[in-house]
């Protein structure tokens, strides 16, 4: 069983979708309008207290990107234009329509590419922490490779926090598993997206933490100036690691930014 504190274990269906012939894993619970939640580069197939805050107010879709979690490697699948294909094609599947479409850290690059490829699939579009930018002076430090304590604390900005997820498991870590690791390595870098987030024409609200060691809170300033009216929202003292340290006003700023209907 996993330590991490805010694993939830139950309230939520647990699926496996074929897509092109290949498994994707998806976790799905909560009613209300639709919400894909596509997830950064670890803790994939894991129902977590971040998920169920969405889930009190819309039905939550959250799948593991190919390769990681439980969902299949594809081949077919090698890079972000190749992810946003894929997702394309899953929520084909499932028939979905004007979902709001979240993503956090690399999941974010994935939802900008699908937000530009396919704008009318999706009525909002929230980015927490992207990577997606060559800022320079202001790098994006991966967390790996490096032990895994130490990355694990670069997530985070309450370190005592930090220590309490993860710790003894390795399937639970907000890291996620080896295999996680190596698939994302697959499909860095992501490219730089900046010149293309001009054309995005969803109402879009990011949302970065104060002390982000990962993808600094510049990328955040930058992306709000280049897509055309959005909003940044600051969690103050939270680093990369959004869903897992602040949950609840993560969730919170989501279901705010989906009542008001826009980034006003």
């Amino acid at each position: 069983m996993s330590a991490d504190p805010d694993v939830v274990t139950s309230g939520f269906a647990d699926e496996t979708v074929d897509v092109n012939g290949g498994a994707v894993h998806l976790l799905r619970g909560g009613s209300g309008p639709p919400l894909v939640y596509l997830h950064g580069g670890g803790a994939a197939g894991l129902w977590r207290r971040f998920h169920e805050l969405l889930a009190e107010r819309f039905e939550v879709y959250a799948p593991d990107h190919p390769g990681f979690g439980a969902s299949e490697e594809r081949a077919d699948v090698a890079d972000v234009a190749g992810l946003a294909s894929h997702y394309i094609a899953l929520f084909e599947r499932l028939e979905l329509e004007r979902a709001l479409l979240a993503g956090a850290s690399f999941g974010g690059r994935v939802a900008c590419e699908l937000a530009l490829r396919a704008p009318e699939r999706f009525s909002r579009l929230v980015l927490l922490a992207p990577v997606g930018l060559d800022l320079p002076g202001h790098p994006v430090t991966p967390p790996f490779p490096r032990p895994r304590e130490e990355a694990r604390d670069m997530l985070f900005h309450d370190r005592e926090l930090a220590r309490r997820f993860s710790s003894g498991s390795e399937f639970g870590c907000v890291l996620g598993t080896e295999r996680d690791q190596e698939a994302l390595a697959r499909f860095l870098p992501a490219g730089d997206v900046a010149s293309r987030l001009g054309s995005i024409a969803l109402p879009t609200l990011l949302i970065w933490g104060e002390t982000d060691l990962v993808v600094p809170h510049a990328h955040g300033e930058r992306f709000a100036a280049l897509v055309p009216g959005a909003r940044l929202q600051t969690i103050p003292s939270c680093g990369h690691g959004l869903p897992f340290e602040a949950p609840e006003a993560v969730a919170r700023a989501i279901a705010e930014f989906d009542h008001r209907g826009g980034t006003s």
